[in-house]
């Protein structure tokens, strides 16, 4: 599987996120996202984030646990 995530300046306010995913033994074509535009605002700093095992746990109670549940109430 291969996964691109492209960040780009539309403006001086404006963040363009695009995600691509190519996985020819589950999709039958490589798999687009919804661009998304993220705000920006004034006075306030993107935090620097890293992937990295030592993350896992935080990454399973702020993203995997919850998408678990919403599952659950399908």
């Amino acid at each position: 599987m291969r996964t691109i995530e492209r960040y780009r300046r539309v403006d001086h306010n404006t963040i363009q996120f695009n995600l691509t995913i190519d996985d020819p033994k589950t999709y039958t074509k490589t798999w687009y996202a919804e661009p998304r535009l993220i705000k920006l605002k004034p006075g306030v700093e993107i935090p620097e984030s890293f992937c990295v095992a030592s993350e896992e746990e935080e990454f399973a109670r702020r993203i995997r646990e919850p998408a678990a549940r919403q599952i659950g109430k399908e």
